[in-house]
C-alpha cells in the first residue's frame, strides 16, 4: 500500500490509518473526518479540477466553432 501511496503521491498518513483501522483499532471519529476531508480535497485538486478544466476547455472551443459557423450562415426570417 505504501508503494501505492507514494506513486500517487497520496500522504503516508492515509496508509497507516488505513492500517490502524483493519489491523488494530477504528481511529476515532475526529481523526476518520479529517481523513475524509484531505482525501475529498485531494480528489478535487487532482482529478475533478483537471477534469473540469479540460470540458469547459473543449466547450469553449465548441462555442466558438459554432459562433464562426453561425456567422456564416445565411439568415432565416
Amino acid at each position: 500500500m505504501s508503494i501505492l501511496a507514494q506513486e500517487l503521491e497520496w500522504p503516508q498518513w492515509f496508509v497507516d490509518l488505513r492500517h490502524e483501522a483493519t489491523h488494530m483499532r477504528l481511529p476515532s471519529l475526529h481523526v476518520l473526518r479529517l481523513a475524509a476531508k484531505e482525501a475529498v480535497f485531494l480528489l478535487f485538486e487532482r482529478f475533478w479540477r483537471p477534469q473540469q478544466e479540460m470540458l469547459e476547455r473543449r466547450g469553449r472551443g465548441r462555442v466558438q466553432r459554432l459562433g464562426r459557423a453561425a456567422s456564416g450562415a445565411p439568415r432565416v426570417r
